[in-house]
């Protein structure tokens, strides 16, 4: 049986020549390629407040190439502008998963944390994308906003000890900054 498959797999391969084995890995780059074009059309899409097709274009992009963190974060994105957070929050853990200094993801994370409601969360992936890429997360987060925002919520949900201890934070760092920022 085996000398008889070995025959087989030898006439196949003498037949279809070693062309038949490159052509396996034309696909690959081929669907890499296509993805890379999908997701230009989804930021595209997202760029012209298209989101539900932006959705469907990243999407698509991650079937032709799973192996791409920035498709699920722009995917993440598409949902996040449909206020879909808790949508969002699952493919943004599959790119921080991919590449955990991805800050763009990390940011996002932070942001889909803070609207789910788990503030902590949302300060500890803000500091982690702060540490990847210092630049990027001052350019995306406005830290006056944050703390305005956590003092309205604060006033009507006295009770919350999460906001508290946010706000806490926040001023924390603002005052350590201060100190050491040159006059």
């Amino acid at each position: 049986m085996r000398k008889n498959y070995f025959y087989f797999a030898l006439a196949a391969f003498l037949l279809l020549g070693p062309a038949c084995f490159a052509k396996d890995h034309q696909p690959a780059a081929s669907a890499a390629s296509e993805a890379a074009r999908i997701n230009a059309a989804g930021i595209e899409q997202l760029e012209a407040a298209e989101y539900a097709k932006a959705e469907e274009s990243f999407r698509a992009a991650i079937s032709l190439n799973p192996s791409q963190p920035k498709y699920f974060n722009n995917l993440a994105i598409s949902l996040m502008r449909r206020n879909c957070y808790k949508e969002a929050y699952p493919f943004l853990k599959q790119a921080i998963s991919m590449n955990e200094n991805y800050a763009k993801a990390l940011a996002n994370m932070a942001i889909t944390c803070f609207y789910l409601g788990s503030y902590m969360d949302a300060y500890r992936f803000y500091l982690r994308a702060e540490e990847v890429d210092r630049a990027y997360t001052a350019a995306r987060f406005e830290r006056n906003k944050a703390t305005a925002r956590l003092e309205e919520l604060s006033k009507e949900n006295p009770d919350n000890s999460d906001y508290k201890q946010m706000l806490e934070v926040l001023k924390d760092s603002r005052r350590n900054q201060e100190q050491t920022t040159p006059r």
